[in-house]
């Protein structure tokens, strides 16, 4: 089950000299001293593991990110790259003396080559239009990577031939003589934008260059764009992720596809089902091809599951079918006995093995934790991975393939964040209809059990997203400021099992709401939160319950509105997922009308009366700006207190991708409001010391 639309919880990213100490609370402009640890790659002998540190750069407000390499047996690392840039997304070479690597250091993405033992970065590709994704081959002497074509016929992506009879300086002239209108978009897909720009009519394809120099050849070529891609250990093919089924606006059909790696061959296609099918895995002998698919057609709360296909075409065999969460990222076993993969559990994200042929599935690495990235040494007796938990950002380890001997590697936050953080406490709240709410609670650090203090009930993304145990500089910040942190996973969230994505009944807001009120007044019946002085947020999905719940209550005393989706009819003619509205409501939307009107949170807001912050971002094509816009002149029109606030440049991924400079002023507006609105004039009365958070609902 594939997320749609996005925002969960604000991880962190980010640079420069660290802000703050011990002893005081988590700041905004902490992001500047925080650091992201991103793609876990262990060496082929297992002897070292690449990864990439992530920084924001105050001074130039942009991101900064460079390839390290740290000893499994621990001990002091290695930066390889230095440049002001994104250096991304590295691989091993097979005799692990090379990595291959993207970066933007000239403009555009391209790959690049490093030594190991130290030396200078060369690039291995200058493109136009960009490379990314290297991977070399199984005997080193190839890379393939994806790359951007311009369309047929086009001198370049993006330009359009001029009108017949136009003229004026904005027309142009190749070296053909066709005449160019270079700034005119026409339009002949249903959806013509993605994240923040305009889409040019590109496709992205599969290419394969020799390491040793050579022009790149296209591997692949025609009206379709090539998402994933994996090797055949003979090297002799690729095994890629495609829709080739006509209108990829219409059909959300990705398949798994086999071509050679010497180009001009047509492809061969291995999965036939309706659903999805993406993430292929070879096996060590090249016999066959892990996978993770559905069968379902047009249905997001349907289950994914991994399944394995013979190489040379055959039926698919689910391997997960008893499972109960979605399987990502397959990685085969050195003697392709069993596969491992990960999955997101109860708010936490494992790592899980399961038998080729079949069988029990198996934990591999847990806790209280989310695991965002592993790889597995080429022995397979050592697995490196990266993982948050509340207390920690991303950081690196190591652990031995039977879950023992784990080994903390690279943690580059935890001198910044020691004695400033404030522990959450986990709750599961039964609800009236036999279900129960899992989530937690954050208080102020070393908070009075003696006092009231305002909450900030947070609202997650997706809607198939969840929050977890993972850090948030956010929740920490707003409880640094002196407020409560309550958030939870109420039904359609993922990591509970396709009966909860479910159990919402094919509706969005009044079922999400109910779990939402059944948690937070199970937190006011424990005494430490003042009821008067409730607040509301989110962003996304989480937008749009938040603005759902001001039309819906009046408990609510400020609220923050983010990138929010207010009115589905408006929403399906605008975002860049409109089959998402068609397949969550079923049907078009002229044949479903009161419903779409009922789901919106824009047809209840004649009743709001809550004081309201909006965010967006000026280019998010996922929740464009005119869905906040319709809040905001709605409340401004009732005389509901209203501030909106847009972000230029900035897309859907705001929170967690935006310019440093924009979330710094994002997450201390949101104090702001919440501060003027929330925060009392003279201290609260004092009350009874408030009970173990869990409450007889563990």
């Amino acid at each position: 089950m594939s997320l749609i639309l996005l925002p969960v919880l604000l991880p962190v990213l980010l640079s420069s000299p660290a802000s703050g100490g011990p002893g005081r609370g988590i700041t905004a402009e902490d992001l500047y001293g925080l650091a992201e640890v991103r793609d876990a790659r262990i060496s082929p002998d297992g002897s070292k593991v690449l990864f990439t540190l992530v920084r924001a750069v105050r001074d130039r407000n942009a991101y900064d990110a460079d390839l390290h390499l740290v000893p499994t047996s621990g001990g002091e690392g290695q930066r390889l790259t230095t440049a002001e840039a994104m250096d991304e997304g590295g691989r091993w070479s097979p005799d692990g003396r090379t990595i291959a690597f993207t970066s933007d250091r000239t403009g555009t993405s391209q790959v690049w080559l490093i030594p190991v033992a130290g030396g200078e970065a060369r690039a291995r590709t200058n493109r136009p239009l960009g490379a990314r994704n290297p991977a070399f081959s199984p005997d080193g002497e190839r890379i393939a990577f994806l790359g951007k074509v311009a369309p047929e016929g086009k001198a370049r992506a993006g330009r359009e031939p001029a009108a017949k009879g136009a003229a004026g300086p904005g027309i142009e002239k190749d070296e053909e003589g066709r005449e160019f209108a270079g700034d005119v978009q026409v339009i002949d897909r249903m959806v013509y934008r993605r994240e923040t720009h305009n889409l040019d009519g590109s496709r992205t394809h599969l290419f394969v260059v020799p390491v040793a120099g050579g022009e790149p050849v296209q591997v692949t070529v025609g009206d379709f764009d090539v998402r994933e891609f994996a090797w055949a250990p003979t090297g002799a093919s690729l095994a890629f992720v495609a829709n080739r089924n006509g209108d990829p606006d219409l059909d959300q059909n990705d398949d798994i596809w086999v071509v050679s790696a010497e180009g001009g061959g047509e492809p061969r296609r291995l999965t036939l089902n309706d659903g999805p099918d993406f993430s292929p895995a070879w096996s060590p002998d090249g016999k066959w091809i892990a996978y993770v698919g559905t069968e379902a057609i047009d249905d997001l709360k349907a289950e994914e599951d991994l399944w394995v296909v013979p190489a040379e075409g055959g039926k698919p065999v689910n391997l997960t079918a008893s499972f109960s969460n979605d399987p990502e990222s397959p990685v085969f076993s050195p003697n392709g006995g069993s596969i491992l993969f990960r999955a997101s559990a109860r708010g936490n994200a494992h790592v899980f093995t399961v038998p080729r042929e079949g069988g029990e599935v198996e934990q591999r690495i847990g806790g209280d934790r989310v695991i965002s990235d592993f790889s597995v040494s080429r022995d397979g007796n050592t697995i490196a991975f990266v993982a948050s938990d509340p207390m920690r950002p991303p950081a690196l380890s190591v652990i031995l393939r039977d879950g023992t001997g784990e080994k903390p590697l690279h943690d580059p936050n935890a001198e910044l964040l020691a004695g400033r953080l404030a522990k959450p406490e986990e709750i599961r709240v039964a609800t009236p209809d036999g279900h129960q709410v899992h989530g937690w609670v954050l208080r102020p650090p070393n908070s009075d059990p003696s006092r009231k203090y305002p909450c900030v009930l947070y609202v997650h993304g997706g809607p198939y997203s969840f929050f977890g145990n993972r850090f948030s500089q956010e929740f920490q910040f707003l409880a640094a400021r002196g407020f409560v942190v309550l958030y939870v996973n109420p039904r359609l969230s993922a990591g509970y099992g396709e009966g909860w994505r479910r159990a919402a009944g094919g509706e969005w807001g009044a079922p999400v709401f109910r779990d939402l009120t059944t948690a937070l007044d199970h937190l006011l019946s424990l005494g430490f939160v003042d009821e008067e002085r409730l607040g509301i947020a989110g962003g996304s999905f989480g937008g749009y319950m938040a603005a759902w719940a001001i039309g819906h209550t009046g408990r609510f005393k400020a609220a923050v509105v983010e990138r929010c989706v207010s009115d589905l009819l408006s929403f399906w003619g605008t975002t860049d997922v409109p089959r998402f509205v068609e397949m969550e409501f079923g049907g078009l939307p002229w044949d479903n009308l009161d419903r779409l009107r009922s789901q919106s949170p824009l047809s209840y807001l004649e009743s709001a009366k809550t004081p309201t912050l909006l965010i967006a971002g000026e280019k998010d094509a996922r929740t464009p700006p005119s869905q906040t816009e319709l809040v905001h002149r709605a409340l401004r029109r009732l005389g509901v207190p209203a501030r909106m606030v847009v972000y230029p440049r900035e897309g859907h991924d705001l929170s967690r991708r935006g310019e440093p400079v924009h979330r710094v002023d994002r997450m201390n507006r949101i104090a702001g409001w919440f501060e003027t609105y929330l925060m009392p004039k003279s201290p609260t009365e004092t009350v009874s010391p408030s009970p173990d958070i869990g409450g007889a609902n563990k």
